[in-house]
């Protein structure tokens, strides 16, 4: 999964310093809270679990999770329990509330912090063999890769605006070249879909969103013993804003 473009994408050799106290970050460039609680001093009024209890928290928490920036299913906060790295993550913008909501002194160390570390990316030599190969390798890479993922995202639109409710399940593994079982297994870990009378169903979350939809409509049937009977049928789809979002995800596969 590709981070969101508003986030700093870190790597352990680049990590975030405020006063010589590492900031741990995970791959998705969220910051670990209670690194950023002891950097400020680790005072109890300052704890996260404060801070993250507060109305106005919830509620940036929620306009972050709303917004398009969250459209790759990554959350605005998320808890790692057990492990090395366990702990609690957060984006950028839950960093800079923290730090404001501790002390403007703080919330200042934090934005210049993020701008080093923002500043601190060197352009490679380009008198250097080396890095200059390197610097093309990646940039081909690159344009070939965004290449192919607008050319499934073209496909995919162009299909999808034929139809009102966008595509099933089936159809749209065809376009995007995925398997079955791939697309199925992301659409559960984003919380895509569910399962309601053993049919696949939308949720809450991705219809709220745009993401998918379930249409429901009486059928009629007979019973082997000749009896007449009528049922519901369940009909899951992927509407074209889902479809966006899967042919950036899974493009790279054509």
């Amino acid at each position: 999964m590709n981070a969101p473009s508003s986030f700093l994408a870190w790597t352990p050799a680049s990590q975030i310093k405020i006063d010589d106290a590492e900031i741990r970050a995970d791959q998705y460039g969220r910051c670990h809270l209670s690194d950023l609680h002891q950097a400020s001093g680790g005072a109890d009024k300052n704890k996260p679990s404060n801070f993250l209890r507060l109305e106005q928290t919830q509620a940036l928490i929620q306009e972050i999770d709303r917004s398009s920036d969250m459209s790759t299913g990554i959350k605005p906060v998320e808890v790692i329990r057990g492990g090395l790295h366990q702990g609690t993550y957060v984006v950028k913008e839950l960093v800079y509330a923290y730090a404001m909501w501790i002390s403007p002194a703080f919330h200042l160390k934090v934005i210049r912090s993020f701008d080093a570390m923002a500043t601190q990316r060197q352009l490679p030599d380009l008198n250097n063999p080396s890095q200059l190969r390197d610097l093309l390798l990646s940039y081909a890479e690159q344009n070939i890769q965004l290449s192919s993922e607008n050319q499934v995202l073209t496909k995919a639109i162009e299909t999808i605006t034929h139809t009102e409710h966008g595509v099933k399940f089936q159809q749209a593994c065809k376009i995007l070249n995925v398997k079955q079982q791939e697309l199925a297994e992301w659409l559960r870990k984003h919380n895509w879909d569910r399962y309601l009378n053993n049919a696949r169903a939308s949720t809450y979350y991705s219809e709220n969103r745009g993401y998918c939809e379930t249409k429901y409509s009486l059928k009629e049937g007979v019973k082997p013993s000749g009896q007449p009977y009528s049922y519901t049928q369940t009909e899951f789809f992927i509407l074209p804003k889902g479809m966006q979002i899967l042919a950036k995800r899974f493009g790279v596969k054509s």
